[in-house]
């Protein structure tokens, strides 16, 4: 027979610091949605070069630039702005460059241990 161990609500087994994005819900209650307003990025990456991707405020394939090496651009990831830090995407950087030209390219590469950062 299995035996449950109960949750310890007094001793998590992390910091609240440590659950970044995490929102708390409590019976009968649904979670909080992000304030509207926030940004939704959607990450486009290159057939060719998969370290490249692009990112676009809307699901709108037409607002991307043309895909080097005659590759193209295939969905990858859609997200909605936190403001939080993020391995490999700049938020700030990546609102700027939308603002500016309409897109944001970032270059992917992989690390050892900690998944990929943006260079």
């Amino acid at each position: 027979m299995n035996t449950r161990r109960t949750r310890d609500d007094e001793n998590p087994p992390t910091r609240p610091e440590d659950w970044v994005g995490a929102r708390k819900v409590t019976a009968g209650r649904r979670a909080l949605r992000p304030p509207r307003g926030n940004a939704t990025f959607h990450l486009y990456r290159s057939t060719r070069d998969h370290g490249l991707v692009a990112a676009i405020p809307r699901r709108d394939e037409s607002l991307l630039p043309p895909c080097p090496r005659r590759g193209q651009w295939e969905h990858f990831k859609s997200f909605r702005a936190t403001g939080e830090p993020r391995v490999g995407f700049s938020e700030a950087e990546a609102k700027a460059d939308i603002a500016r030209q309409g897109f944001h390219l970032s270059r992917l590469t992989e690390l050892s241990d900690a998944g990929a950062t943006a260079k």
